[in-house]
């Protein structure tokens, strides 16, 4: 399970990152890019210029897949940047009885898109969230959306959210396609380079995964 709270009594460390003019001006520098390369790709891979191999199709299109998972990314780090330089006020935050049904519904929806059982038990959640809604909101679903991606069609994860001390605490099954024969992470998965994302938003917040 991939659980996402700080240790009771614990401080998390304080993020070593840029500062938000620095970020931006890298998100820049990434997205032109990016969206670029997207939009070559699916020119390929649609044949909007004409008729082309096959294979060549195929490349594009990973290509325009891989692209746009380096996207996401990009997105994170420009969310990350503003972050950074509005220090949301507690005073922005809200009841976790306001924030978790949508989420909830965007990860059931996409689950069964994917044909994936997601069973989601909450056994908390009176609490008021210290993060502002935007904010909880990026990192549960980015969370539940790269769990639930790298699962196979037909399998069963769950979702629990609970109470850990005085914290919530949100927990995910890891899909069988992120784990070796031995069940130790690989470190390799698409779901690790995810995590390794939602990590870093987490740090900024002042939390920990």
């Amino acid at each position: 399970r991939e659980q996402a709270s700080d240790p009771p009594g614990e401080q998390a460390p304080a993020a070593d990152l840029p500062d938000s003019d620095s970020l931006r001006e890298l998100v820049h520098e990434l997205r032109t890019p990016l969206n670029a390369i997207i939009g070559f790709g699916e020119i390929i891979d649609g044949q909007y210029l004409g008729p082309a191999h096959q294979p060549y199709r195929e490349r594009a299109g990973e290509i325009v897949r891989q692209a746009r998972r380096l996207l996401v990314a990009v997105e994170d780090l420009d969310f990350t940047a503003k972050l950074q330089s509005s220090r949301h006020p507690a005073s922005q935050s809200a009841e976790w009885s306001q924030i978790f049904p949508p989420i909830r519904a965007a990860l059931l929806a996409e689950a069964a898109r994917r044909g994936v059982e997601l069973e989601i038990t909450v056994r908390a959640g009176g609490q008021r969230c210290l993060l502002p809604p935007e904010v909880a909101d990026r990192l549960i679903r980015r969370l539940g959306e790269a769990v639930v991606s790298n699962a196979a069609p037909g399998e069963h994860l769950q979702m629990i959210v609970d109470r850990v001390g005085r914290y919530l605490a949100v927990a995910f099954d890891r899909p069988a396609s992120s784990l070796p024969a031995d069940g130790a992470p690989s470190g390799t998965s698409d779901l690790d380079f995810a995590l390794r994302l939602i990590r870093g938003l987490a740090m900024i917040t002042g939390g920990s995964l």
